[in-house]
């Protein structure tokens, strides 16, 4: 194979004193890095790693602050920016969505004007900088809303790391900052921000006569993400059968959600000529809807103010996850099965457990079958010989015999029709009670005529 000598040099190492240096020929001059006192392996290492950064731009962490390497890299790259997002853009669009290749383009926008420079003059300082800044400031176009999370400043790492791995294989730039940065750890969502019945009404006398109001009602009472809105055409609605069909869904499955009486009334009402084409009238291409959407809260929070000027509803409890929100914990307090919820909003049914749960007004039973256990367990870790205990379910005189070690325990049972079986609930006491004390259970019925004999 013959050698790139050129486009890529190939470094070399030598000894000075009790130092390593690595040195190759770049930009008509001789560039050395010096290393440290190490070993002659160690040395190779590190010179084969400057050996594979030169031709694919990911340097080692070690070289990242090195001036030597920096002005290396200033002094071959071309002083005048090429257009590289001109270039980059529609090559994105022909591998992914134009909606994700446009908020994409203006991530790597925003890191340019943090930075002030080119983007082949960005450092991995500068990295780091810029998204610190993402995750204490809000976006540029939501100048009113919190600050971003970690979740956007993920996703902005992973578009511009993206964006630089492509200006590196194609050699318009001879390193990617992003490489050896790390995604944050998300946090966990804490309680569930909703709205209450009296809130979730004003919302809607507020978005009245707004030209997307239906989106508003299909998030409150039908549970749609935003995007589904977006892509929710009248040929998915069926108001004879009350259903919404949403044929594809941020997690890929396709689901239908039955429609309540008032969101039907409220479509009905809805002429039949217009009933043509999408049911928000939000444009189709580009990010302009997404705009559409966050311009339709803004509006929603200067309107849901009262005489003084003081809202109505408070400001972080404006938005479509909020709604959606709403629509799952107002079904979930009127007593509806979580497992129904979680069909109707797209989730695994775990993770509506962990955020709904709590909200839930009905009581299980089969929880109550504790009382059965918790009376005698108090008892048993400290009695010996004999304890009565009656089972509430089947009203029977249960008599937990311990032994003195604790090692060995026995139920008897003494039912009313000596024939009748154990029941479930008997059969899980022994088990509980076997492995709080660690000890072997046997069951036994009691006869009426006889002394205890087994079952």
């Amino acid at each position: 194979m013959v050698r790139p000598t050129v486009n890529f040099p190939t470094p070399g190492k030598r000894l000075r004193g009790k130092i390593w240096y690595i040195f190759w020929r770049g930009m008509g001059r001789v560039v050395e890095v010096s290393v440290r006192e190490c070993s002659k392996e160690d040395a190779e290492h590190m010179r084969i790693e400057v050996a594979y950064a030169l031709r694919t731009g990911k340097w080692p962490k070690w070289a990242e602050g090195k001036r030597a390497i920096q002005r290396y890299l200033m002094e071959s790259m071309p002083q005048n920016d090429e257009p590289l997002l001109d270039i980059y853009g529609p090559e994105l669009r022909s591998h992914v969505s134009s909606e994700w290749a446009s908020s994409s383009i203006k991530m790597i926008e925003e890191l340019q004007r943090f930075a002030g420079k080119y983007l082949r003059l960005i450092t991995p300082a500068d990295a780091e900088a810029f998204l610190a800044h993402v995750i204490h400031t809000p976006g540029p176009r939501l100048k009113g809303r919190g600050p971003r999370g970690r979740a956007t400043r993920n996703r902005i790492r992973l578009v511009c790391g993206r964006f630089y791995r492509w200006a590196v294989r194609t050699g318009r730039v001879r390193m990617n900052p992003f490489e050896n940065i790390k995604p944050l750890r998300e946090e966990d969502r804490g309680d569930i921000v909703h709205l209450t019945i009296k809130e979730r009404d004003a919302v809607l006398d507020a978005v009245a006569g707004e030209p997307d109001e239906l989106a508003v009602w299909l998030a409150l009472f039908a549970g749609m993400r935003r995007g589904e809105i977006a892509r929710c055409r009248w040929q998915d609605v069926s108001l004879d059968r009350r259903k919404i069909d949403i044929p594809r869904s941020k997690t890929r499955r396709r689901r239908a959600v039955d429609m309540e009486a008032r969101l039907r009334d409220r479509l009905a009402q809805i002429p039949q000529k217009k009933r043509v084409g999408r049911v928000v009238p939000w444009p189709a291409a580009g990010p302009t809807w997404r705009y559409r959407a966050v311009g339709l809260i803004e509006r929603l929070g200067q309107k849901l103010v009262d005489a003084g000027g003081k809202p109505i509803v408070a400001r972080e409890k404006l938005g479509w996850n909020v709604f959606r929100h709403t629509f799952a914990s107002l079904l979930v307090q009127g007593g509806a099965s979580i497992f129904k919820v979680a069909g109707w909003l797209g989730d695994r049914l775990e993770t509506c457990r962990r955020y709904y749960a709590a909200m839930s007004p009905d009581h299980d039973p089969d929880i109550d079958r504790l009382a059965y256990l918790c009376p005698s367990l108090s008892r048993i870790q400290s009695a010996r010989g004999s304890v009565m205990v009656t089972c509430p379910f089947s009203q029977r005189e249960t008599v937990v015999i311990v032994t003195s070690s604790l090692t060995a325990i026995s139920i008897w049972v003494r039912p009313s029709d000596s024939r009748k079986a154990l029941k479930s609930s008997e059969v899980m006491a022994v088990a509980v009670i076997s492995s709080i004390t660690s000890a072997s259970c046997r069951c036994f019925p009691r006869d009426r005529n006889s002394s205890m004999t087994r079952s």
